[in-house]
């Protein structure tokens, strides 16, 4: 069951330093509607986020970067932005994450490799909450 699309044109950031997983989402997320501001790496992200009075509704944020920590990326944002909600991406599945503690419960990952099949419910229902 699909959820309920949100009718407002919705604004993602998104940080990602690698370039192919970044464009493979980008595209996913313009298809579906949403506006992209694309990082690909923490300075421009944090570089963006705070830039004019831009409401970010979703920061999707590789949990791990070079040289700085995704989630603690993430906290900061939510700072800046406290109602913009959080999805984490990885190459590793949530189940192995979860267990060494890396994605606490209630979080929202997207596993490599990104299809539309799988980005955009998860998007709408992380969205609509």
């Amino acid at each position: 069951e699909q959820p309920t699309r949100i009718a407002r044109p919705q604004t993602v950031l998104l940080l990602d330093e690698d370039p192919l997983s970044r464009g493979i989402m980008a595209r996913i997320l313009r298809k579906s509607g949403h506006t992209v501001l694309e990082a690909e790496n923490p300075k421009l992200a944090l570089d963006l986020a705070q830039a004019g009075k831009a409401r970010l509704d979703l920061f999707i944020c590789d949990l791990f970067l070079a040289g700085a920590d995704g989630r603690r990326f993430a906290d900061n944002l939510k700072r800046i932005h406290p109602r913009t909600k959080i999805v984490f991406t990885s190459g590793y599945p949530a189940v192995h994450l979860k267990h060494v503690g890396l994605l606490k419960d209630g979080e929202t990952l997207i596993a490599r490799p990104f299809a539309a099949s799988v980005v955009e419910p998860v998007i709408w229902s992380v969205l609509a909450q």
